[in-house]
């Protein structure tokens, strides 16, 4: 598209120019024109083409605002709903908080009850403890004073030993120098004095094994012993353990059913609930009406009883009055 001349002065164009006008301004002029030409039809089609768009645009205002305005109702009737449906559920809620609080008190009160019933029995467990404890120390201490005894009975066995080794040792250091002095004397009185000495030593170690048996049989008698006690001792640890762990099952069982004794308590106490608010209602109605009856005849008989202390007042004054009258 040529939006402009090319230039071309042609003598039908000059033929148009105006007098008095080069031929460089007429094509200006020319160009502006057909500038203007060009625009005015571009605004043309440009409003044309909004037209349509600004009838479009009022049409989706008017749509959008109705769709707001519903969009706003239901909005409000969502809030109204939702502030119904929240006060609904607070009122429950605050309900509930008070059934829950009630059924935590008695919870509470049935666990202060258990927990009285576990520290009696923890109690009565802590002393047959201490029981076993006790009898446990004491047979202990027993022990161990056998023991004490045993090992004095051996010092003094082991004491005299060494006395009669010592002894022994003095005797033979006694015969050793009267062997030689006899072998100073003579030779002859030596062989039969160290014969004799050998015959007493053999003698001696004879005794002396003796005595060594002995001492090691009652060592082992007492080994047996003490082996005896201390199995006695076992035996009793492990009856008494025996009888802990039966105790701690028994105490298991009783919580157990006690658990479960609470449960059907619970569940029959949640239907009698469940039952008896109407039963509750119409005896509180009662109870209301039979506090009003009594409130009413409490007062007849306050009346009545204010009446008679009057009466006997003056009755009694009367009789005082009369009284002193007499005396008079």
């Amino acid at each position: 598209m040529a939006l402009f001349d090319s230039g071309d002065f042609s003598p039908n164009k000059l033929s148009s120019f105006k007098a008095g006008s080069s031929p460089l301004e007429e094509h200006r002029r020319v160009q502006g024109r057909s500038l203007l030409r060009f625009f005015v039809g571009r605004l043309k089609r440009i409003v044309s083409r909004v037209e349509p768009l600004q009838v479009q645009v009022r049409v989706g205002k008017e749509r959008y605002s109705r769709r707001r305005s519903r969009v706003v109702r239901e909005r409000r009737v969502d809030k109204e709903r939702y502030s119904r449906r929240r006060s609904r559920v607070v009122r429950e809620r605050r309900v509930g908080k008070e059934r829950y609080s009630r059924r935590r008190s008695r919870v509470v009160r049935e666990r202060r009850v258990g927990k009285e019933r576990y520290s009696r029995r923890r109690s009565r467990v802590v002393r047959e403890r201490r029981v076993g404890k006790e009898r446990y120390s004491r047979r202990r201490s027993r022990v161990v004073r056998e023991r004490r005894v045993g090992k004095e009975r051996y010092s003094r066995r082991r004491s005299r030993v060494v006395r009669e080794r010592r002894v022994g040792k003095e005797r033979y250091s006694r015969r050793r120098s009267r062997v030689v002095r006899e072998r100073r004397v003579g030779k002859e009185r030596y062989s039969r004095r160290r014969s004799r000495v050998v015959r007493e030593r053999r003698v001696g170690k004879e005794r002396y094994s003796r005595r060594r048996s002995r001492v090691v049989r009652e060592r082992r008698v007492g080994k047996e012993r003490y082996s005896r006690r201390r199995s006695r001792v076992v035996r009793e640890r492990r009856v008494g353990k025996e009888r802990y762990s039966r105790r701690r099952s028994r105490v298991v069982r009783e919580r157990r059913v006690g658990k479960e004794r609470y449960s059907r308590r619970r569940s029959r106490v949640v239907r009698e609930r469940r039952v008896g608010k109407e039963r509750y209602s119409r005896r509180r109605s009662r109870v209301v009406r039979e506090r009003r009856v009594g409130k009413e005849r409490y007062s007849r008989r306050r009346s009545r009883v204010v009446r008679e202390r009057r009466v006997g007042a003056v009755l009694t004054q009367t009789v005082t009055s009369g009284a002193r009258a007499a005396r008079r």
